[in-house]
């Protein structure tokens, strides 16, 4: 194709130009060709995110970045529910955790940023697509929500959260994120159906699983063991 026509192809802001980048991207080669093709999916992440999106959400959600609504992008969502009939979920490439009550109708949900359109995943890129919140390594947000596990209160659970980066986040009986730390990891965890991240309570204490490593701590996040799976990481 002429150079100058693919030059204004990409310049565009229109979804509308879909069909004629997809007819220049097979008719192009190497980083041309990954170019548009590129363009072609941030269309069509922009489409699904204009218009505000759905304010009807039936209960327990359906796949999209609204408020109750789900991603997964192939990745497993984690769910636990809490003493007090509180269905929590990692929302994992809406980067975010969501509450439910127990007939499926959205309460609240904890992550930073607005809905945008993100290739971020995991530790590496993939194909863009709309996201409800800001993948983020900041304390009170998260990048990719893996796992999360409940402490028992009197008044309310605390929520531990795991994230694809290696943070530890709590969200404590009041819904506020209260404390956050990172786990010592030099590798990062890829995604995959089953995961290789994983949070639980353990006799009161936090024990996390990231590959073929583990780390035990305190609900305040004081470190107080570490250990290896001998037989590798779990799938």
């Amino acid at each position: 194709p002429d150079a100058t026509a693919v030059s204004a192809l990409m310049k565009l802001r229109d979804s509308n130009a879909i069909p004629a980048i997809e007819q220049a991207a097979l008719r192009s080669k190497g980083p041309a060709a990954r170019a548009l093709k590129d363009k072609v999916q941030i269309f069509h992440a922009y489409e699904d995110m204009v218009g505000g999106g759905n304010s009807n959400i039936p209960p327990w959600g359906q796949s999209g970045w609204e408020k109750g609504a789900m991603k997964g992008l192939g990745e497993p969502i984690e769910i636990e529910v809490d003493n007090f009939g509180n269905v929590w979920i990692a929302d994992v490439a809406n980067n975010r955790v969501q509450r439910f009550n127990f007939d499926g109708i959205f309460q609240a949900d904890w992550g930073v940023g607005e809905t945008q359109i993100t290739e971020k995943w995991f530790g590496k890129t993939r194909p863009h697509f709309a996201t409800a919140r800001e993948p983020s390594e900041d304390p009170k947000g998260f990048w990719n929500p893996v796992d999360l596990c409940t402490l028992p209160g009197k008044t309310g659970d605390k929520i531990f959260v795991l994230d694809a980066k290696g943070k530890v986040t709590v969200i404590d009986e009041t819904g506020t994120i209260s404390n956050s730390w990172k786990i010592p990891q030099e590798t990062g965890i890829i995604a995959g159906a089953g995961g290789e991240g994983f949070i639980e309570l353990v006799k009161g204490n936090v024990a996390v699983v990231w590959g073929n490593e583990g780390w035990t701590y305190s609900p305040a996040g004081e470190e107080l063991g570490h250990f290896e799976l001998q037989d590798g990481s779990p799938t």
